[in-house]
Parts: C-alpha cells; structure tokens; sequence
C-alpha cells in the first residue's frame, strides 16, 4: 500500500457514513448566524464584515481539523485491527497523519461553499488568497500531528474521551474557533499566540487578512516539525507496548 492509496482510501471511507452535503452546509451557515449575531453586540469597534469572514472561516476549518474528533487509528485499535497500521517501509506516524490528512479533505468539500464565500468577502488580495490556501492546507497537517502526539497517550490506557474532550475544549479557544481573537482580552491572546493552536485557524485567518503572511506560514511549518519529531517518539514508544488481543 503505498501513501496515495492510504489517502484515497481513507477520503473515500469517510464519503460513506456522513450526512448529507447540504444538511451540512445549512447547519454551519445557522451556527454562523447565530454567532454572528451575538459576537456584533459586543463591540462598536469590531468591523463587522470582517467579523462574518472570521466566523465562516473559524467555525468550518472547526469542523474540518482532525483535533475535533477521536482518530481512526485509535478506534482501529481498540478493535484489534492495529496491524494495518504496521506497512513497510511507511512509518506509523506518516501513515497515520496522511490517513487523518485524507479524512480533513472530505470534511473540506462539505464546507467549501462557506468558505468560498468567506474568501469572497475578505475582498483579499490574490497573494493572500493564494497563502491562506496553503496555510489551510498546513493547518490540516499540523492539526492531524497534533491529534496523534495527544492521543499517544491514550493509545494504551485507551482513556480518548477523556482526551477528545480536553483537545477539543483547548484548541476550540485557543485557535479562534470558539470566540475570534479580537473579543478576546489581551492576556489570553498572549497565551494563545504561545500555543501552536492559535496557528490552526486564527493564524489562516490573519493570513486571508494580509497579516504576518509568512512569519504565520513559517510558524506552522516550526511546529508541523516538532510535533512530527515529538509524536513519532511518543507513538513509536506505544507501540512497543501495545498488546492486541483479538482482530
């Protein structure tokens, strides 16, 4: 099996068991609504039309990235199916990212629309555009590492609800995905900027925005390079003492 397989096996997979295309794109764009509405009173400051791009974005690369949901591997393993995982001379890491890679394409398309229409109304330019379409795609990788260093641990003690729900929660306020970063009080954007979680949607974004363009962009790719390093000595390490009973 070599690495396109894995990804097209994957995108395809995940094609079967979710809903509808359009069902989709509905809920988002009410959730959009919603927020919007809410986040506007706020603050007189806040320009509005920047505000509804910042939510269209935020609210489907939420949606997309692989931190919002426990990973296939991890449900493979706990049905004893670990050993397609093992494929020389691919490393586990490699095939489990590009799986998690494959998984963030499809949810891509079901929100194409929204951010379609979010790019149009950003008024930004084409260098922009063309950035933010590769920091998406970062953001994609960086997320799908991300997930594997944190679920690492829960690939033996098998605990990923507890874990889902402590990514999910930290990166849904770290990133932008919850509230936008110009609500946020000073301090906590300081905080958030320390974190490689600002990098998955805020920093996009900023990018869309004409903001710190390649400083952003030079970022991801820092921390897509540790967290490759960190999470493949922690997942290697794991899998040493992974016992498979059954599968």
């Amino acid at each position: 099996m070599n690495r396109l397989s894995i990804l097209k096996i994957a995108f395809f997979r995940i094609k079967i068991y979710k809903v509808s295309f359009f069902i989709n794109v509905f809920f988002l764009a009410i959730l959009v609504f919603i927020e919007y509405q809410i986040y506007s009173s706020f603050s007189t400051t806040i320009n509005l039309r920047n505000l509804l791009v910042y939510l269209m974005i935020s609210i489907s690369m939420f949606s997309v990235l692989s931190i919002s949901r426990v990973p296939e591997y991890i449900i493979s393993i706990k049905k004893g199916e670990i050993g397609k995982y093992l494929v020389k001379p691919i490393r586990l890491i490699e095939f489990i990212a590009i799986e998690e890679f494959g998984i963030e394409l499809y949810h891509i398309f079901q929100v194409f629309p929204i951010l379609f229409i979010g790019i149009i109304l950003s008024k930004a330019s084409f260098i922009s555009v063309f950035l933010f379409i590769g920091s998406i795609l970062l953001s994609m990788i960086l997320s799908s590492l991300i997930t594997i260093f944190f679920f690492s641990f829960s690939m033996i003690l098998m605990k990923e609800a507890s874990m889902k729900a402590l990514l999910s929660i930290s990166v849904a306020f770290f990133s932008g995905a919850l509230v936008p970063f110009d609500i946020l009080p000073n301090i906590v954007k300081k905080i958030a900027y320390f974190t490689p979680f600002s990098l998955l949607i805020d920093g996009p974004i900023n990018i869309l925005f004409g903001k710190n363009l390649f400083y952003i962009i030079f970022l991801q790719l820092m921390w897509i390079v540790v967290f490759c390093l960190v999470g493949n000595f922690f997942i290697e390490h794991n899998k040493k003492q992974l016992v498979v009973f059954g599968g």
